[in-house]
């Protein structure tokens, strides 16, 4: 009595039911099974709209890039959950100390928003999913900008 046993169940976006079963010594006689329900995780993807980001800036697996000779760096992101329509809100940490809300009309596969970097350098973008179950997950993307420097030849 007391005893705790922890299981992680792999991640997924739709509801599930395992059968859990408990042994004491003989592993094909259960003395009690009992069937669990796992919730469903959002996905807190994103995806990049080059048109509408500043020149130059490209996203490649979880990392968003942009080289140019300015500070300040626009970047237009979309919805890209396959949970969209499962979930609540979404809240991004833009990593240079804004943080805002978003929910499914204005932040959506269809509806972009922007973000204005002002500095150069890394930051770390966390999107928080809130799925209408109340499960959440938080995903991380890299954000990079550098400034080519000018070469002159003469």
């Amino acid at each position: 009595m007391g005893e705790t046993v922890t299981y992680a169940y792999p991640y997924q976006t739709t509801n599930q039911n395992y059968q859990v079963a408990l042994y004491l010594d003989d592993v094909s006689n259960p003395c009690n099974t009992q069937q669990v329900a796992i919730k469903a995780a959002p996905d807190p993807a994103i995806g990049l709209v080059p048109t509408c980001s500043s020149p130059g800036t490209l996203m490649v697996g979880d990392a968003i890039k942009t080289c140019q000779r300015s500070a300040s760096t626009t970047i237009a992101i979309f919805n890209n959950s396959s949970t969209y329509e499962d979930d609540q809100y979404y809240e991004i940490d833009w990593g240079d100390g804004i943080i805002e809300s978003y929910n499914t009309a204005t932040f959506s596969p269809t509806a972009f928003i922007t973000h204005e970097y002002t500095t150069l350098g890394y930051k770390i973008i966390a999107v928080k999913s809130v799925h209408v179950n109340g499960c959440y997950r938080i995903k991380h993307y890299v954000f990079y900008s550098s400034s080519n420097p000018s070469v002159e030849i003469g």
